[in-house]
């Protein structure tokens, strides 16, 4: 069967006037260009007093009073009106407005006081069938009629885009509009937050395309001639389609639109000559629908033949699941350095502009202003990403913070109880030998020692100010060094905490409560000499350590020690020593074929792991220290970890308020970072130190 839309004598046309589809035979050139196009008008309602609707459905805090809009009625006239809010890269109506998605105008626009509601005309431009006014006036056709039905239809409506002056009630907390100072637009959206809409179409648009005479008259004599033969489809021509024939009858009454729509909050009285008694054999809503779902399988049928398919599923990225504060996340993440973060958009790679859609801030007075913020975002929005941007970055650059995390190998982390009483570093002493118990004597009860020392909880912390300078220049370099200057702080503070441990009181470490005697001390703790170091050198430092007695018993520890701690200085000798790196493997400044039994691990005799301590500035002093899995000579407690066993990286924290600290009185976002622990020592068991 021949295609209809493709029969090149006569044409099977579609004709588009406001509100209705009419098909019409004509030959080629022969269609008439209309000379006039009446476009279609609703009655509206542009905006209503009160709360304004947040995009999750709750109220914002933020009212608009029925005063201010009364008195912006007039900049309401002769307003754009585009569909949709302009898209700012999906954030929201950010971006200007765009001629080809402009739909209409208003006009008569005013304030009825009866209804208190702004009220007046849009007028679309929907003369293009594929014009945005069309869409819209097929949209809101299709809604009114099915409002009058009784049928549930979208919360499409209108929503204003302008610039206006609030201030806070501080009573209630809410913020409000005093005025109106320009309306960009007014736009057709789904879920408008003031509540604007559309209360009715005006008049009902007549046919505004006429068919063209030769046309019709085939259409009612069946006289289809193509080269003197007759088309083989009965139903272009001599057979009209049931469901299209009302329309060939009567187009100049064929209407989608009911004249009188009431809706759920307005009755409205009909407009326009003859809607009251519309002509009793004007088509159906139901058999207009059957007529346009004709026309489409029809094209469908002509467009089979091209379509591709079998071309698999398109793969779904995390670009189709984000959100628009997932985007300005994603910017964020970009300017301050965060690993693998893709560069945004060129309008989200400034920190200004970034700033003004999240606080709405566009006067720089360091408050938040809920009017002009995005509908998602709130208060806190702003520093939340700013505080997720940079601990993405601490993150890596904690990983590659080793060189002064020594302390994390040689430190045993305990848990805590959530409280910051001051911690209680306990070692447990031995029994000795087990005694001998008799057949059938009893069992003798037996104690086990311990010492206790205890550190109280220190927090440690400042702040750097982003200040409205730098937001304002978009400085990403300044920016982007706060995080790494405060994580490399924190982590060099714990660093010379614990290093303070060996080198404070002149080297001998603090003072023991468990013997009112220094850490290190030749005579009573057997752990302190003035041997510079040697390989020589650390075999006596490791017998030393060997022979130290336990708590509680005359018996030897038995632990050999695991690590060697120095300075720099002597860092490479030690390496050499316990066989690091290539090389014949055998002991230091003597034959290849001797051995260096330090070069390898044995079951309880571990290789030594030589660490350079920054915070050692003396070139001659060096420590050992056993395995604190074994003994736990060193220990430390984090206040934002109390499971314990790990060392947390620092925590980077902001302000919270926009009306409080630094944000409000100085024009600054402080960005703090607190660290809090407390840290000592067991036991002079298992360390040693050489003061040369």
């Amino acid at each position: 069967m021949p295609d209809p839309l493709n029969s090149p004598d006569p044409l099977l046309s579609a004709t588009y006037p406001a509100g209705v589809v009419i098909l019409a035979l004509s030959p080629p050139g022969e269609f008439p260009i209309p000379d006039t196009h009446t476009p279609r008008e609703y009655d509206c309602i542009f905006m209503t007093p009160g709360r304004v609707d947040a995009a999750d459905g709750s109220q914002a805090n933020w009212i608009i009073p029925a005063p201010a809009i009364e008195e912006a009625a007039p900049l309401f006239d002769g307003v754009g009106v585009y569909l949709d809010h302009p898209a700012l890269f999906g954030f929201g109506w950010r971006g200007d407005p765009e001629l080809k998605h402009l739909a209409g105008v208003t006009h008569s626009v005013r304030w009825l006081n009866e209804a208190k509601a702004l009220v007046g005309v849009i007028r679309l431009y929907d003369e293009n069938p594929h014009s945005p006014g069309a869409l819209v006036r097929s949209i809101m056709d299709r809604m009114l009629a099915d409002k009058a039905e009784g049928k549930n239809v979208p919360n499409v409506g209108l929503s204003a885009v302008f610039f206006h002056e609030s201030e806070l009630d501080e009573e209630t907390g809410l913020h409000v509009t005093t005025r109106f100072k320009k309306i960009i637009s007014v736009d057709f959206v789904y879920e408008p937050g003031a509540r604007g809409y559309v209360k009715q179409a005006l008049a009902a648009q007549r046919t505004l395309w006429p068919v063209s005479p030769r046309a019709n008259e085939r259409a009612r004599t069946g006289d289809r001639a193509t080269n003197g033969t007759e088309s083989p489809d009965p139903r272009s021509v001599n057979s009209p389609d049931p469901l299209f024939d009302p329309l060939f009858q009567h187009p100049e009454r064929s209407s989608t639109m009911p004249e009188n729509v009431a809706t759920a909050s307005h009755a409205v009285q009909p407009t326009g000559a003859g809607a009251a008694n519309p002509p009793a054999n004007t088509p159906s809503l139901d058999l207009l629908q059957q007529a346009v779902e004709r026309l489409t399988e029809l094209v469908a049928a002509r467009e089979e033949n091209s379509v591709i398919q079998n071309m698999g599923q398109p793969v779904i990225t995390d670009r189709h699941m984000t959100t628009g504060l997932d985007q300005l996340q994603a910017a964020w993440n970009w300017i301050f350095g965060a690993p693998n973060a893709l560069a945004p958009e060129p309008l989200l790679r400034r920190t200004d502009r970034l700033y003004y859609l999240l606080s709405g801030d566009g006067e720089w007075r360091g408050v938040f202003n809920q009017a002009d913020a995005l509908a998602a975002a709130n208060a806190t929005t702003l520093a939340d990403m700013v505080v997720n941007a940079m601990n993405k970055v601490i993150v890596p650059l904690y990983d590659r913070m080793s060189g002064y995390r020594w302390y994390e190998q040689v430190v045993a982390v305990q848990p805590t109880d959530g409280s910051l009483h001051d911690m209680a570093w306990i070692q447990f002493g031995g029994i000795a030998n087990l005694p001998v118990i008799a057949d059938g004597a009893a069992y003798t009860e037996l104690t086990v020692a311990d010492t206790k020392e205890s550190d109280s909880f220190v927090k440690y912390g400042g702040y750097v100010g982003i200040t409205e300078k730098v937001l304002r220049n978009s400085d990403v370099a300044r920016m982007q060094a706060i995080p790494r200057a405060l994580t490399v702080s924190a982590i060099q503070t714990r660093s010379s905490a614990i290093s303070g441990i060996f080198t404070s009181n002149s080297g001998v470490g603090p003072t023991l409560d468990q013997d009112s005697v220094a850490l290190f001390h030749t005579a009573s703790h057997g752990n302190l000499a003035a041997t510079a170091y040697s390989w020589t050198a650390w075999k006596a430092a490791r017998l030393e350590c060997y022979k130290q007695t336990e708590l509680g018993s005359s018996k030897r520890i038995g632990h050999w020690p695991k690590f060697w701690l120095g300075p720099g200085d002597l860092y490479d000798q030690a390496l050499i020593d316990f066989g690091y790196g290539a090389g014949p493997g055998g002991r230091p400044d003597t034959g290849n074929n001797d051995v260096n039994p330090y070069a390898m691990d044995r079951p309880g005799d571990p290789r030594p792991i030589p660490i350079a301590v920054p915070d050692f500035t003396n070139t001659a002093n060096w420590a050992y220290l056993v395995d604190p899995l074994i003994e736990p000579v060193i220990q430390m407690a984090y206040a934002d970890n109390p499971g314990g066993g790990a060392h947390p990286a620092p925590a980077l924290y902001t302000v919270t308020s926009p009306l409080a600290g630094l944000m409000f009185t100085n024009d600054t976002l402080p960005i703090k970072v607190k660290d809090h622990f407390a840290y000592g020592v067991a036991t002079y068991r298992g360390i040693g130190k050489r003061n040369v």
